[in-house]
């Protein structure tokens, strides 16, 4: 698929099946995509319990560096970008999957498999910050206050474990079905160069969204 010149990654289409050492995952639909990756609803069964839910499954696709196959493989470019990009995504879910704090996505499971790589994370249902911005246009002085202190309680917990969130946007902040925020996409390490400014400077510009 081409638009505008760019190589629009296919997405897996439903009931792919992908296979983890300890789940299987069974894809149910699109939650969305960006020009990194794309994000399913997918069923998480646990082969050694027989267990399952509902997860959402992030797949790094990043458009330019990789291609869908037949197969629905991804075939990556020889490339040190490749290389790096790959990276990324690795320190994303490995800072994830450090952080326990309720205002951070939880994690599951990492996989590489069908050429390319996953993490399973939960799936949250409350939407993001920039879709109730868009249902309710301004918050108030007490809805900002509560969904400020969440966002910034988030980012201590990134900060305390020498990790920056490098993207806080409104639609990386999401919520839970109670409107716990929840902090999503987002991780790197920052022990060799510990700057907390970038993610403080991010929070400003979603201060100034509400403005």
């Amino acid at each position: 698929m081409e638009t505008m010149g760019v190589n629009v990654i296919d997405a897996l289409p439903v009931v792919f099946v992908l296979y983890s050492e300890h789940y299987q995952y069974i894809i149910k639909d699109v939650l969305g995509r960006g020009t990194c990756g794309i994000v399913y609803l997918a069923e998480m069964f646990s082969t050694k319990d027989k267990t399952s839910s509902e997860v959402a499954l992030k797949e790094w696709v990043p458009e330019g560096y990789c291609q869908r196959m037949q197969d629905m493989s991804i075939s990556y470019k020889n490339s040190w970008e490749s290389k790096s990009s790959i990276e990324r995504f690795t320190e994303e879910y490995k800072a994830l999957s450090t952080i326990c704090h309720h205002n951070v996505v939880t994690v599951f499971d990492y996989l590489n498999t069908n050429g390319t790589y996953y993490y399973s994370m939960e799936y949250l249902t409350g939407g993001t910050l920039l879709d109730k911005l868009v249902c309710s246009k301004l918050f108030n002085e007490e809805q900002s206050t509560f969904f400020i202190k969440q966002i910034a309680a988030g980012l201590e917990a990134f900060h305390q474990k020498h990790y920056i969130h490098t993207d806080l946007q409104l639609k990386n902040i999401a919520f839970r079905s109670d409107d716990c925020i929840v902090l999503i996409d987002g991780g790197e390490d920052c022990s060799w160069r510990y700057n907390e400014s970038q993610d403080i400077w991010a929070l400003a510009n979603v201060l100034l969204c509400n403005d």
